[in-house]
């Protein structure tokens, strides 16, 4: 995977929160909440299907698109990254993008319960997170990130 497979809300990573980009692809939810815990802020639009996560609370540094099964969020209903599609199972998506750079299987996690299983793709620009379903036979939700230092 190459950044020039990707497009729209990876455009939105390490933007300001006030950015007329990042405030242009929040505009059309009318349930946005910005949130703050631990010295990062959360930016929550729940009818777009979307969670902008901003450490520091300036600057974007992953955009979450949720799939259609995530309770309390409608799903992002605009294009995900790379030709991803929330039906596409985890075959799918590996024959799609390629073996990913780290995955995980389910499992449970102390204190938080059932973690889904997971891909990641790492590119020079940013990471695509892909979490799938308990029969990973779709897409649960998309994530953008930064790479870490």
């Amino acid at each position: 995977m190459t950044p020039e497979t990707t497009a729209g809300p990876v455009s939105l990573l390490g933007r300001h929160r006030d950015d007329p980009a990042v405030r242009a692809f929040l505009g059309p939810s009318r349930a946005l909440e910005w949130s703050r815990l631990e010295g990062t802020t959360h930016a929550e639009a729940p009818d777009l299907g979307v969670e902008l996560i901003l450490p520091g609370h300036e600057v974007v540094s992953t955009v979450v698109l949720h799939g259609p099964d995530v309770l309390g969020q409608e799903a992002y209903a605009g294009p995900l990254p790379a030709g991803l599609r929330f039906r596409m199972g985890r075959e799918d998506v590996r024959a799609l993008l390629g073996a990913p750079t780290r995955s995980a299987e389910l499992g449970v996690l102390p204190a938080l319960g059932l973690s889904p299983a997971w891909d990641r793709y790492d590119s020079p620009g940013h990471r695509v997170h892909v979490q799938y379903g308990l029969n990973l036979d779709h897409v649960r939700r998309v994530s953008l990130s930064l790479p870490r230092p």
